[in-house]
């Protein structure tokens, strides 16, 4: 079987990824001479035309024929595959057709010496000539160069013939007409390649390809492979594929994708894509992809102990993961924050590393911050280092003066905010030393817990919420049902 060759056009695909390009011409064309025919011409080059395409048929039959009888041989050598699977196999070698092969030195020569010819032609006042009538000569030429020579050649040119192959594969279309038709091309080959499919394995397919934006022309190209598909369409989902291509052209055009969603949907879209960049951010200065995960809750204990790698800036008031944030206004915050850089991760040198080590110790065994340590070691330590510290809009409370006891305990989805004192928005490396002044600290809830219930509309705003009516036995104790069914009795 036919095995498919990786093609260079994924290659270039990367690459055009750091930047784009805009389309430009990469051939001559000559202006055709054009000879007005008469109506019996036209009638004769009609009929030549139609004896030709059947001689045509007539041929693409009879290598069918002989295709089918090379499989037949074959089967006799291979019995256990059959003639129809053999068949297949021979005609899907078009596959390979698709490969495009990467550029050399001498096709770089081919280019600048064609060029280089037909630029005097020109001059000269003839006519250009194509490539393969060049080829010839231009090898001659080619082979009787040194190593050296070839190199110095070639060194400019070659870099220029990747740019053009390039802008040739990907470069974006700058005038409509030609988007137009690069579209109806290209969905035309996909229509054939799916035809020949079907023939070769049987398979049902479709083919919707519609415009992104309204700078575009073209129409919608629906497409099936039989009539099984469009009855698919018709049966489940009660619509004929021509309409669906239109709904989709709709859709694509009004670009109604933020009104289609809920508000919920985007909330949890928001949350996903900002823990996957905060993911990235540590993947990039642990210089280490896909190999750590952000521990929110421990993050002191289990990056910045093992790494040496701090948050600095937090945005908000705690340090949570963005899945417990409740609100869209603090996550497109949160977000913006780690997008811009503001809020980032920093490796601390090793001096700072051994200065945190030594208040973490500190905190550990319940010294110099007023904390009594009892049961749960260096994380319940912690928990009580970050009750101390005092709430953004308390002003009557001294965090040098607050001292907890041993006992008191905390949600264990607030701890690793001491790593809050990692990021609470300082610059200096001392912001980076558990219990912080500067750190961003845990209210403690017992105190200062005030109960508010917001009810929004679907853009987030708030909005007033109607007051139910107060039942007629308000403040009356209520009697036992045993009492009432008495009274009834």
């Amino acid at each position: 079987m036919a095995v498919r060759k990786t093609a260079s056009f994924y290659r270039l695909l990367s690459a055009s990824s750091t930047r784009k390009t805009t389309r430009k011409s990469w051939r001559v064309r000559t202006k055709r001479a054009y000879i007005k025919l008469t109506s019996e011409q036209k009638a004769k080059k009609r009929k030549q035309r139609f004896l030709v395409k059947q001689s045509y048929q007539q041929s693409i039959l009879d290598a069918h024929q002989q295709l089918y009888a090379l499989a037949a041989e074959i089967h006799e050598k291979f019995p256990n595959r059959r003639v129809k699977s053999i068949a297949a196999d021979i005609f899907q070698s078009d596959r390979l057709k698709v490969a495009l092969k990467d550029v050399g030195p001498y096709h770089a020569f081919l280019m600048a010496e064609a060029k280089r010819i037909n630029d005097e032609a020109e001059a000269e006042g003839k006519g250009r000539r194509k490539i393969n009538q060049l080829s010839g000569k231009i090898s001659e030429m080619w082979k009787a160069m040194s190593a050296e020579e070839r190199i110095e050649a070639t060194k400019t040119d070659l870099e220029s013939l990747r740019e053009r192959r390039l802008n040739k594969e990907v470069g974006t279309h700058n005038v409509d007409i030609a988007s137009s038709q690069d579209s109806t091309i290209t969905a035309e080959k996909l229509r054939a390649a799916l035809e020949r499919l079907g023939v070769r394995t049987g398979d049902e397919g479709t083919v919707i390809v519609t415009r992104g934006d309204s700078s575009r022309f073209h129409r919608p190209f629906v497409w099936a492979t039989s009539p099984r598909v469009h009855s698919f369409f018709e049966t489940v989902f009660n619509s004929t594929l021509e309409h669906v291509g239109l709904k989709m052209d709709s859709y694509m055009v009004l670009g109604i994708e933020g009104v289609a969603k809920t508000q919920q949907q985007q909330l949890q879209e928001l949350k996903a894509s900002t823990g996957k960049l905060i993911r990235t951010k540590l993947e990039e200065v642990l210089k280490s992809p896909g190999a750590k995960t952000v521990h929110y809750a421990h993050f002191d204990r289990l990056i910045t102990k093992q790494h040496g790698v701090v948050i600095r800036n937090w945005p908000l008031k705690t340090f949570v993961n963005p899945s417990r944030v409740s609100t869209k206004a603090e996550l497109d915050l949160l977000w913006s924050s780690w997008n811009s850089g503001t809020t980032h991760f920093y490796r601390m040198s090793r001096s700072e590393l051994e200065t945190w080590e030594a208040e973490y110790k500190k905190v550990a065994a319940g010294e110099g911050l007023g904390v009594e340590v009892g049961d749960g070691g260096v994380d319940k330590a912690i928990e009580q280092t970050n009750e101390q510290v005092q709430s953004p809009g308390d002003n009557s409370l001294d965090t040098n003066q607050v001292q907890h006891s041993g006992n008191t305990s905390l949600d264990k989805d607030q701890l690793g905010a001491s790593a809050a004192s990692v990021g609470g928005g300082q610059e200096s490396s001392s912001s980076s030393v558990p219990g912080s002044s500067n750190s961003a600290g845990i209210n403690n809830g017992a105190t200062t817990f005030v109960h508010a219930q917001i009810t929004t509309d679907a853009t987030g705003a708030a909005k007033a919420t109607r007051t139910r009516k107060p039942r007629s036995d308000r403040g009356k104790p209520r009697k036992k049902r045993a009492i009432r069914v008495a009274e009834q009795a």
